[in-house]
């Protein structure tokens, strides 16, 4: 029995997500879905993992909180928070928690000078060493995505 963190498939989601559509942020949401549909095909390949969880979005964030990331004013009521940093929640992968609640994985900026080096070590991370069922699955998922057209007006 293998195991297998639903961060790693999580992480080999958003690389290959980026390599092919230029995405580097999901929310959690669509995370938890995306994980759990990889896991059903993981199932029916009958293939044997031992899966550690993705932390409860509270979880997630109030471990964020202990860690001192947000900062407060409660004078300005739309905002009351900020966060002051990122918050890496799995190697190369942010969290960002806005007021509006909605919390976003995203891999951490990648500079246009040392874009393919930290391309390569997200890769070596994530995507290296998964299983060829596990791989399927996520790229399964990765055809069914489609991008949103851009909002671009012409005059």
């Amino acid at each position: 029995m293998r195991d297998l963190s639903e961060y790693k498939i999580l992480g080999n989601y958003l690389v290959n997500l980026y390599d092919k559509y230029g995405v580097d942020s999901i929310r959690y949401e669509t995370a938890k879905v995306i994980t759990s549909s990889v896991l059903n095909g993981i199932k029916n390949a009958k293939a044997n993992y031992n899966i550690t969880q993705i932390d409860q979005k509270f979880d997630i964030v109030k471990n964020m909180i202990s860690r001192g990331v947000f900062r407060t004013n409660p004078n300005n009521r739309t905002v009351p928070f900020k966060q002051v940093y990122n918050y890496e929640i799995s190697r190369g992968i942010s969290a960002v928690y806005s007021c509006d609640k909605s919390l976003v994985f995203k891999i951490q900026s990648i500079t246009h000078e040392n874009k393919d080096r930290q391309l390569k070590l997200l890769h070596d991370v994530y995507c290296a060493d998964v299983g060829l069922e596990v791989q399927n699955a996520i790229n399964a998922m990765i055809q069914a995505y489609k991008p949103q057209p851009s909002k671009v007006r012409v005059k």
